[in-house]
């Protein structure tokens, strides 16, 4: 006998296995969820069939959202993360938007995740080793917003940074055995090139290579 649907409810169109232990679950609005198979059968889902109200309700306000907020806090155990990532893990993880967002307004409100706060300690932490073009195009790759990024550049103190960055070219010149007087124009290029791709100002490595000699090293 088929199973009459009411006015309203979620029908599971679709289970499909991710591993032996868990499967996706989509419903007819397009949501998707992942479940562990014995939540499959303690909860009576399956293909073509209508979810009780009393197991959306506990699925989706509370048994999900509690997973997703100690996901969050366990990849934080680890190591810092940016929100677009925690929301990125989430999501292949199986977990639907709303409840990601759940999660994220969740860690955020105790300061496990703070965007501005990731910028400033990366820049810290990069600033004598990366170009300021190389830290931003990282940061951004995280998923850091562009203006949040050159707002805290714009705050932190750079004065050194020029400097800092010409000894940085430098340093990668000797190390690559650079020596203006005893370089082809082939070796020249690559090596304008290498540095480029770093992501410092052209013209600070015509500044450097010009008159780097043996007595440098």
């Amino acid at each position: 006998m088929p199973c009459i649907r009411k006015e309203n409810e979620m029908v599971v169109t679709e289970i499909t296995e991710l591993t032996k232990a868990k499967s996706l679950i989509t419903l007819d609005d397009g949501m998707s969820f992942a479940l562990y198979r014995s939540e499959l059968r303690r909860y009576r889902l399956r293909e073509g069939e209508p979810i009780a109200d009393a197991v959306y309700e506990e699925l989706f306000h509370k048994e999900l959202p509690k997973r997703a907020k100690l996901r969050c806090m366990n990849l934080l155990k680890q190591r810092d993360y940016t929100e677009s990532e925690l929301s990125r893990k989430l999501e292949n993880g199986g977990y639907p938007d709303e409840i990601i967002q759940t999660a994220l307004d969740y860690v955020k409100s105790y300061g496990y995740v703070d965007d501005e706060a990731y910028v400033r300690k990366y820049i810290d932490t990069y600033r004598d080793r990366k170009s300021m073009l190389r830290i931003e195009t990282d940061l951004l790759k995280k998923g850091i917003n562009r203006d949040t990024v050159r707002n805290i550049c714009e705050k932190m103190d750079f004065s050194e940074e020029e400097d800092a960055e010409l000894l940085q070219i430098r340093a990668l010149l000797i190390k690559k055995g650079y020596r203006e007087d005893d370089c082809t124009p082939e070796q020249r290029r690559k090596l304008y090139a290498f540095l480029l791709r770093r992501g410092y100002p052209a013209s600070k490595i015509a500044q450097c290579m010009k008159g780097l000699s043996f007595e440098d090293a």
